[in-house]
């Protein structure tokens, strides 16, 4: 009876061991699907199909689909295109490649994804620096704990010089459990940016004058869950109450127009659910606290994957704001600046940024924007699209970049965050702004049309007004 209880235990171990996170996505393809039938949004979410991109709409994005699904797109005629037809073995490519290079010795810490427990040790390691315990300029916080009960931190980036209390900068990142390439760029940021402030005579004066506050990860739960569990996991781990269904959208969950009209969900099985109310998963109840109470708060960067763009409010509408012209001044400076680092191109808007982008509901940009009224930016780091391959297996890549494009994402995005620093300071506007009115048809985006004004369509059958 001994001898059998072992075996069973060995064997429970083995069953627990052995999951990996390609295991939800056995006999699931990813694919495209060419319609612009409004009509069939709506039955491919009801057979829970997962958009994976931030394009416009479902039909602009590619799409986790099961047989199914398949089936019912044949069957009722609806031409699609299959990008990879094994999304398990994609994944596994994915995470082989991962564990080869991390038993590189020579290789850069940013060569390869980093799990939950690397990244904390990473941060560790840059507070407990030598150089950092005689300057005191990084310092790490504990402001809570998510629903499953890890740590939230925040890293707070100050020297003892200007005056107080500064102007304030906050960057979030990882709402969304399955975009890692945004813990990497978070972490690039509490590395490198210390190095500015004391080794760059030049931005040594912006950094003396701004505070930096740094959320690396805000969905811990989530993250862990993406690599042992499901990889492209996006939501929190909070359990629904009268579902069987886990999980809260942390990026539908901020109280500004939550469970408005734009992309959300009251279904819990939905990956774009709103949660019970706002702020009910604990991670956005923690670090909108935190947010708040930090003092002079001027300028905020919540960052994503994918797409390559970079977006001002609002979220959830094509209105344009009070502070539109001052949100396209600051927008096209970290633009150009994100796109000239590596030539690889960001596009820069508001709202939609002329329909390729999703309106959101209960959105972070939008709560920190409106609520506290500090300029809030969405950032939706590269790649542009899925439609590139990797040299050594010729396969589609999976929802981040290849490892070799997570060093050049994180100097992109680091040059963006100076550009929001140095405006913290200066708070003037280098670049034409062009027309900067989404209801206009020269509406700026990454283009100059637009310089010598606003074009709009007019009615003939209106009469002008007096």
């Amino acid at each position: 009876m001994r001898f059998f209880l072992i075996l069973l235990l060995a064997f429970t171990f083995f069953i627990a061991h052995s999951q990996k996170n390609s295991d939800p996505y056995i006999n699931k393809s990813l694919i495209k699907v060419h319609s612009i039938n409004e009509a069939i949004v709506d039955s491919l979410s009801e057979f829970n199909a997962i958009p994976i991109s931030c394009r416009g709409s479902m039909l602009e994005s590619n799409l986790i689909v099961d047989s199914l699904i398949i089936a019912w797109l044949n069957n009722n005629n609806i031409p699609f295109s299959i990008l990879q037809n094994n999304m398990a073995k994609m994944i596994n490519q994915e995470m082989d490649n991962i564990k080869k290079i991390k038993y590189q010795r020579s290789s850069n810490w940013y060569s390869s994804y980093r799990e939950l427990d690397e990244i904390e040790d990473k941060i560790d390691e840059i507070v407990a620096s030598e150089f950092n315990q005689k300057t005191g300029y990084v310092t790490k916080e504990v402001i809570g704990q998510s629903y499953e009960g890890r740590d939230i931190w925040a890293i707070k980036l100050s020297s003892v010089n200007g005056t107080d209390p500064k102007p304030a900068i906050v960057i979030s990142g990882c709402q969304h459990a399955r975009e890692w390439i945004t813990p990497m760029a978070t972490t690039y940021l509490i590395e490198h940016l210390p190095g500015l402030y004391y080794y760059d005579d030049d931005f040594n004066i912006f950094l003396n004058e701004a505070d930096v506050y740094i959320i690396p990860i805000v969905n811990p739960d989530g993250y862990v869950y993406t690599w042992e569990k499901d990889r492209w996991w996006r939501k929190n781990r909070q359990i629904n109450l009268g579902s069987d269904c886990v999980g809260t959208d942390l990026n539908r969950n901020w109280d500004f127009d939550w469970n408005g009209e734009q992309s959300t969900s009251q279904d819990p099985c939905s990956y774009i659910y709103v949660g019970s109310g706002p702020f009910s998963a604990p991670e956005t109840s923690v670090v909108s606290q935190y947010i708040s109470s930090i003092p002079n708060l001027v300028n905020h960067i919540d960052v994503h994957s994918y797409s390559s763009l970079i977006v001002g409010p609002w979220s959830s509408s094509d209105e344009p704001t009070e502070d539109n012209d001052e949100i396209f001044c600051l927008g096209i400076q970290m633009q150009a600046a994100v796109s000239n680092t590596n030539d690889y191109p960001y596009l820069f808007g508001t709202g939609t940024v002329n329909n390729l982008l999703y309106l959101i509901s209960g959105g972070m940009v939008d709560w920190i924007y409106g609520g506290l009224s500090s300029l809030s930016f969405l950032y939706e780091l590269r790649p542009a699209s899925l439609y590139y391959f990797d040299s050594n297996w010729n396969g589609l890549l999976a929802f981040d970049n290849s490892e070799e494009e997570i060093l050049p994402a994180c100097e992109e995005f680091f040059q963006g965050v100076k550009e929001m620093i140095k405006w913290t300071y200066l708070e003037n506007c280098e670049v034409a702004t062009g027309c900067s009115d989404p209801a206009a048809e020269n509406y700026y985006c990454n283009t100059l049309e637009g310089e010598m004004g606003c074009l709009y369509i007019v009615d003939v059958n209106t009469p002008p007004q007096a």
